[in-house]
């Protein structure tokens, strides 16, 4: 989806894929003329790049080494007679400008490939995000403002109605890390909330049924004080008066989960949880069981190329 993001409002700006066209066209003599290249291995030890058409980054890549080269780049074309025509100050401008506004799509891309932790629960966060990067840019030129325009438009087009995704949004709310801090859909949020409460009262009637049936099979014993009664209960009136008015429509674990402090973002969520199982033990059950359960069925899946989203 990032990839179409990025690649669809590049082909939508009025005049920049020739700008990119031109860049290609001198890192694709560079290749190609020896002497060339060699004069730029002498100047510096980076290479210029060159982009390949089914990965969208790869240009964002070869845009950002050729400026960064392009004091060597332009000395170099300006002693061979068959190099191709050096970009002039105004799309050089606009090239650095162009950078800029691909760059969080680029961090943003490179946060989903990770593998370390969780992602299924950060595409709403991340989406949020790179909507607030991108809009809080202010391009000079025409071919920024109308790339950033774009890629606002691909974002609600493409990215945003994931959190009409009830999976994405479960897990989103049941990461510490993120809650419900990132959703810009409050209809979302509540359909999100309402499916855990429905799984928590699955979780609940479950629960009670195997009680019963155990009542019904246990031989009948001396009755037993529990001298912790009393303990749990003025623990949940503790809970409640921390929780405030208490909404009897919400389970308490859910309702102090959501007003409890979000986790630190470098914290592993599936940790967190081995954590607040004491506190939320049907949340946790949920998480690991539910909301988690995409990362799960993605690794299995073999890899989409960008032309199956």
């Amino acid at each position: 989806m990032l990839n179409l993001v990025a690649q669809k409002s590049i082909d939508k700006t009025p005049n920049l894929p020739d700008l990119i066209a031109a860049v290609k066209r001198i890192v694709t003599w560079f290749k190609q003329c020896i002497a060339a290249s060699d004069e730029l291995r002498r100047e510096s030890d980076l290479k210029l790049i060159q982009d390949v058409t089914t990965r969208w980054n790869s240009t964002f890549y070869m845009i950002e080494r050729f400026l960064k080269l392009r004091p060597a780049i332009n000395n170099i074309i300006n002693c061979h007679t068959s190099a191709p025509e050096m970009l002039n100050a105004k799309q050089i401008i606009d090239l650095t400008e162009v950078c800029e506004i691909l760059r969080p799509i680029e961090i943003t891309t490179r946060e989903v490939c990770g593998e370390k932790y969780v992602t299924c629960s950060k595409v709403i966060p991340l989406t949020r995000l790179l909507t607030i990067k991108v809009t809080g840019f202010e391009p000079k030129q025409t071919i920024g403002d109308n790339l950033k325009n774009n890629v606002i438009e691909e974002i609600k087009k493409r990215l945003l109605q994931t959190e009409n995704v009830n999976i994405l949004a479960v897990a989103t709310l049941l990461d510490p890390r993120f809650k419900n801090i990132h959703f810009q859909d409050a209809l979302a949020c509540s359909r999100g909330i309402r499916s855990i409460k429905e799984f928590i009262s699955d979780i609940e009637m479950n629960e009670k049924n195997e009680n019963d049936q155990l009542t019904e099979t246990r031989p009948v014993e001396e009755e037993t004080v529990d001298i912790w009664q009393d303990h749990y209960k003025l623990v949940n009136e503790k809970n409640n008066i921390l929780s405030g008015q208490r909404d009897t429509s919400m389970p308490l674990e859910l309702q102090i989960y959501l007003k409890s402090p979000v986790a630190d973002l470098k914290q592993d969520p599936l940790h967190l949880w081995k954590a607040l199982e004491s506190t939320c033990p049907n949340l946790k059950k949920i998480a690991l069981n539910r909301a988690f359960q995409l990362e799960r069925d993605q690794s299995k899946k073999p890899s989409m190329n960008d032309d199956e989203l």
